[in-house]
C-alpha cells in the first residue's frame, strides 16, 4: 500500500471519533461533570444519539429499533451504537428530536436513570442530568425496548 492509502484509512476511522464528544451544543444543565450523578460514557452516547436521530429524521428515514439498526451508523456515529447496544443507554423505539419540540418527552437515558439519576435524552436534542425523581415525571418519547 502507498503512504496516501495509509493516511486515507486513518482519516477514516479517527475523524468520526474526533466528533464525539464535543459536538451536538447539547447542555449538561450547568453542571460540570464531577458533580453528575451520570457516567459520562452515557452522556456521550447520548449526545451522539442526538446526532444521529436528527440526521435520520431529515432524511426521512426510519428510527433505529434494534441493534442492526445502529450498526447502518456506525461510522458516524459510534458512540450511540456501541453505548445502546451494550446497554449503558436505553433509547425509546420510535422517539425522535427535533430543535423545536417544547414537550419535553424522554427519548433516551442512562441505564437505570429512572432509578438512580443520570444522564437524559429530552425530545429536543438536550442532554441533561437529572435525578430519578426528574426522570419518572418525564413524558416517554417513545416505547421502553423489550429486555
Amino acid at each position: 500500500m502507498k503512504i496516501g492509502s495509509y493516511l486515507l484509512i486513518s482519516l477514516v476511522l479517527v475523524i468520526p471519533y474526533a466528533f464525539v464528544s464535543g459536538c451536538g451544543g447539547s447542555s449538561t444543565g450547568g453542571k460540570d461533570m464531577k458533580n453528575t450523578t451520570g457516567s459520562p460514557a452515557a452522556k456521550d452516547g447520548l449526545m451522539d444519539l442526538s446526532l444521529l436521530l436528527t440526521e435520520i429524521k431529515a432524511a426521512k428515514g426510519k428510527m433505529p429499533s434494534s441493534a442492526n439498526d445502529f450498526a447502518q451508523h456506525d461510522i458516524a456515529h459510534p458512540a450511540a451504537g456501541v453505548t445502546a447496544v451494550n446497554g449503558t443507554i436505553v433509547y425509546l423505539v420510535g422517539a425522535t428530536v427535533d430543535a423545536k419540540d417544547t414537550s419535553g418527552k424522554l427519548v433516551a437515558m442512562q441505564k437505570d436513570a429512572d432509578k438512580s439519576g443520570g444522564w437524559v435524552l429530552l425530545s429536543n436534542g438536550e442532554v441533561k442530568d437529572l435525578s430519578a425523581a426528574e426522570v419518572t415525571a418525564l413524558p416517554l418519547g417513545g416505547k421502553m425496548p423489550k429486555k
